[in-house]
């Protein structure tokens, strides 16, 4: 099962720099990596294309068209995924790493911020780490300290900020909102998905995956 990792924060705070690096890094190490980008303000993006028909098969209203060229795989679907609809698509990767998602429950962050507001505002329990532009200001360390989370560089510290989600990212959980009655016992000792991600997170327990999925496995 591979391990996510969300990388968020507020426009130009360097979230995509941070997912590059990190993409270039995990590969070096070996490890297989998927990303996946949220977009909120877009409807679409490239339609299966003009040049090749497979925009027919769309058209004629195929839920799914899969272009098959000589060096890639190009998977359309018709309708917004939810993130748990996605992952069965990601199975033979290590490494998850997600561009926005803020909103998401399930997983670790990585906060990246201009400033100690900004960082504040996506602080919802499940950060591993802050970095990106805030960490190129004494005075907004200063205070982004206060939220007890590690502050780490990544201009200068990227292979730290590395080792710290080889050793705190996990698979994504599945987002069950009362596991007590999604789930009869529930096994992980949390009342729901996101109380468990943030013991994770916080190294409240040892476990780093879901018993439905050691069931279902």
């Amino acid at each position: 099962m591979p391990r996510y990792i969300a990388i968020v924060g507020g426009k130009h705070s360097g979230k995509t720099t941070l997912t590059q690096q990190l993409i270039r890094i995990l590969k070096t190490k070996g490890y297989k990596v998927a990303t996946i980008k949220e977009m909120p303000n877009a409807t679409t993006i490239d339609k299966p294309g003009i040049s090749h028909d497979t925009w027919k098969h769309s058209e004629a209203g195929a839920d799914i068209v899969v272009a098959a060229p000589r060096n890639q795989t190009v998977l359309f679907i018709n309708k917004k995924l939810c993130l748990n609809e996605i992952t069965p698509y990601l199975v033979t990767m290590d490494f998850v790493i997600l561009e926005g998602f803020h909103e998401a429950k399930v997983l670790p962050k990585i906060i990246v911020a201009k400033t100690a507001e900004e960082a504040g505002s996506f602080n919802d329990g499940l950060a591993i780490a802050i970095s990106g532009i805030i960490t190129n200001s004494a005075q907004e360390i200063q205070r982004v300290k206060l939220l007890k989370i590690p502050i780490i560089n990544n201009s200068t510290e990227i292979e730290t900020l590395v080792d710290l989600i080889e050793k705190k990212s996990f698979s994504i959980l599945p987002n069950l909102p009362d596991c007590a009655k999604c789930y009869l016992v529930g096994e992980c000792g949390y009342v729901n998905c996101y109380e468990f991600a943030k013991a994770i997170v916080t190294d409240k327990t040892p476990h780093k995956c879901c018993p439905l999925d050691k069931m279902i496995n």
